[in-house]
């Protein structure tokens, strides 16, 4: 992967963690965790998908 690559799948990530920590209103720090790892799972399988389908080269 490229810096740009890894750099978009960590603001999906990023994105992604935040948006369902404000979404949920849940602030318990084993809630935080568990989305957290949610979201670093989501983003490896967006980067996946964009190699696998030919987004990324």
């Amino acid at each position: 992967m490229t810096a740009r690559q890894l750099a978009q799948t960590a603001l999906v990530a990023a994105f992604w963690i935040a948006f369902m920590i404000w979404w949920t209103a849940d602030y318990r720090t084993t809630h935080i965790v568990m989305l957290t790892v949610t979201g670093i799972v989501v983003a490896a399988i967006w980067a996946w998908s964009m190699k696998r389908f030919g987004r990324w080269s």
